[in-house]
């Protein structure tokens, strides 16, 4: 539990999340992340490491989920390897400068029966993420003072999933 004197601002701020859900099906979302992280003003030094938080479910495997992949060939940092309760990758940031980080996970929401991130509801796939549900689908600076834009994605087949709902206003829709 974090008590209000321990509290310390974020060094990286989200500013935008661009999410893809690629449903295979029920036993298997693949989903792709890129993270746009400012280093928060009124640091004094660089930071040598970008830290992000992951779910239990990430770290211990839960279910088959796992990070598969950081995609070096789009321009976004590589190299995460697992620190603690925290993935990490070198990238010295000094204060205002910002970097697009890229992960992709694969995760069970059939297997999921915590609540929290993405799991099997009935006949729904649903995720929840409040308050630190979003580092169970993908390691990110998961904190309640950070609001970065989103844009996402669903791709699903719509013969099993007829129906794709997600907050915010549609851009496009295909069938």
């Amino acid at each position: 539990m974090l008590r209000r004197v321990d509290y310390k601002r974020a060094e990286f701020v989200p500013e935008h999340v661009e999410l893809t859900f690629d449903v295979q099906s029920r036993e298997e979302v693949r989903v792709r992340a890129h993270i746009t992280l400012r280093r928060a003003e009124g640091g004094e030094t660089p930071v040598k490491k970008v830290r992000l938080h992951a779910g239990d479910n990430l770290k211990k495997g839960r279910g088959g989920d796992r990070i598969i992949a950081s995609p070096a060939d789009d321009g976004t940092l590589a190299g995460w390897q697992w620190a603690g309760d925290e993935v990490e990758c070198d990238a010295e940031l000094s204060s205002g400068e910002s970097c697009t980080v890229g992960l992709q996970t694969v995760l069970n929401p059939s297997k999921n029966n915590s609540g929290n991130g993405l799991y099997a509801s009935g006949a729904m796939l649903t995720a929840l993420c409040e308050s630190q549900g979003f580092r169970c689908i993908a390691p990110m600076v998961d904190r309640p003072d950070v609001r970065p834009r989103w844009t996402t994605t669903l791709i699903a087949d719509p013969t099993e999933f007829p129906v794709c709902l997600a907050n915010g206003t549609m851009i496009r829709e295909d069938t």
